[in-house]
């Protein structure tokens, strides 16, 4: 499977630089970070959250995991993590668990945790589970133009 085809017109349209990497078939981010040999903290991963009929894309780093408290008090919302199948119609391109970390090809919210703009550079599922797409850590916030930010995650590795 190629980019999603909805994450590459995004691409296309706000003229950013990035490059695929290819890995073998993974099944988790951490899993994604060792097959491609990149840091975890440089793998951005999307954790998409649900406030009643409110989702909102969380977008940190592949060793860290959501802390709902921090995402209320960093949104005022009352959040809890989203089952797939909610959200999946929206995202028909993309393969289940690949969700590209880039909320606005997708017409929804985005809040980005502030660990993963330590790095210099971001890769990301391109929507399938044996591709993904590395720019800059610039380049991908540029894309994040209308995302809140925040620090809402606690390390797992």
């Amino acid at each position: 499977m190629a980019i999603a085809n909805s994450l590459q017109r995004y691409l296309q349209q706000h003229h950013t630089q990035y490059y695929v990497l290819y890995h073998e078939h993974s099944n988790c981010s951490m899993d994604t970070a060792h097959k491609a040999n990149i840091p975890a903290d440089s793998l951005a991963k999307s954790v998409v959250l649900r406030d009643g009929a409110d989702y909102l894309m969380a977008v940190l780093p592949a060793n860290r995991q959501v802390d709902l408290h921090l995402v209320d008090q960093a949104t005022g919302g009352r959040y809890c993590i989203a089952h797939e199948y909610e959200f999946s119609p929206r995202m028909g391109d993309c393969e289940l668990g690949a969700i590209p970390p880039v909320g606005g090809a997708y017409n929804m919210k985005v809040l980005v945790d502030d660990a993963l703009t330590w790095n210099q550079d971001i890769y990301f599922e391109a929507g399938d589970h044996e591709e993904l797409v590395h720019m800059k850590t610039g380049e991908f916030m540029d894309l994040m133009v209308d995302a809140s930010t925040a620090s809402f995650s606690r390390r797992t590795m």
